[in-house]
């Protein structure tokens, strides 16, 4: 559960992206946990989406994922 990962969060240093939908099992309330709970973290909401975002918003989906991965490219180098 989420609260067994919480004292493990804060010590994830990279850049993460967080992604969700308003629909999702995992909801909006567990991905701003994270979110808070990770330094270097970015959170997009897809409104209207459940947890197959990439399925149900692809075209916004991947054009956040190669904004995001052009963001931190240097990160992994």
């Amino acid at each position: 559960s989420l609260h067994d990962a919480l004292p493990i969060l804060k010590h994830i240093n990279i850049p993460t992206l967080i992604i969700s939908g308003t629909n999702d099992l995992c909801t909006p309330l567990v991905a701003k946990t994270m979110h808070d709970n990770i330094k270097h973290s970015t959170w997009q909401l897809f409104p209207n989406c459940r947890h197959m975002v990439f399925a149900e918003a692809t075209d916004k989906y991947i054009q956040l994922l190669q904004s995001w991965l052009k963001q931190n490219e240097s990160v992994s180098r």
